[in-house]
Order: structure tokens, then sequence, then C-alpha cells
């Protein structure tokens, strides 16, 4: 019985083709799992009626919080981080300042609770 010839590459020297096909499989479940995040990010666009602008689509699907919601949400997470973490903190709305232009999103359909948008937000 003859054998099949495999090529490796500098980086496959001295793994088995077993393991290369392990390595390219695991790549391939990345490849689609951030394909599938694209696709759930981007699901309510392909609901959009064709001329609907973007502007009425946010209305659509979005509200602008008023003062009063964005307080209650505030405390909310102050009672939040007192319970789960037993500090006091104080959760503030700042101003944005004169002469700063800056943008942060955050979709939060894909949040899994691990907190490192809120470390990459602090960095900045």
């Amino acid at each position: 019985m003859s054998e099949t010839p495999v090529n490796f590459t500098e980086n496959d020297a001295g793994k088995t083709p077993a393991e290369t096909r392990r390595n390219f499989l695991k790549v391939g479940a990345g490849v689609a799992a951030a394909a599938a995040g694209i696709a759930a990010a981007t699901l309510p666009l392909h609901s959009m009626q064709s001329g609907l602008t973007l502007d009425a689509f946010l209305q659509q699907h979005y509200k602008r919080l008023t003062p009063e919601m964005l307080e209650e949400i505030l405390r909310r997470i102050e009672a939040e981080i007192a319970r789960d973490y037993g500090a006091k903190v104080t959760v503030q709305d700042i101003p944005p300042l004169d002469g700063v232009q800056f943008g942060y999103a955050l979709n939060l359909s894909r949040c899994n609770g691990n907190r490192r948008c809120v470390e990459a937000c602090v960095k900045e």
C-alpha cells in the first residue's frame, strides 16, 4: 500500500497531519463564529424596507433616553455594583468637553458579560 505524501510548511515541522488538520479546523471554527456574529449584528439591516432612510430605521428601533430614564439607569448600575462587588460608587453621565471629539459604540446584543468593553473604554 502506498502512502500519499503530505506537504508541510516550516511552521508544521514535527507535527502530524492530524495536528495540522486540527489547527485548520480551529481556525475555520473561529472564522465561522465571526461570520455568525457579523450576520447577527446586521440582522436588523436585512429587514429594512426599501427606501427607508437610516434616520427612519433608527427611529423605529431605538428610543432617546429622557433625563429621568438616564438617572434611573445610572442608579441601577450603582446598586448592581454595590450588590456584586460591595463597593459604593457614583456613576455619572459626564457631558462632552469643548473641542474634544471622540466616539465609542458598543453592540450590546453581543455582550457576553466579560467586561472587556469596559476595560477598553477606560483605557481610551
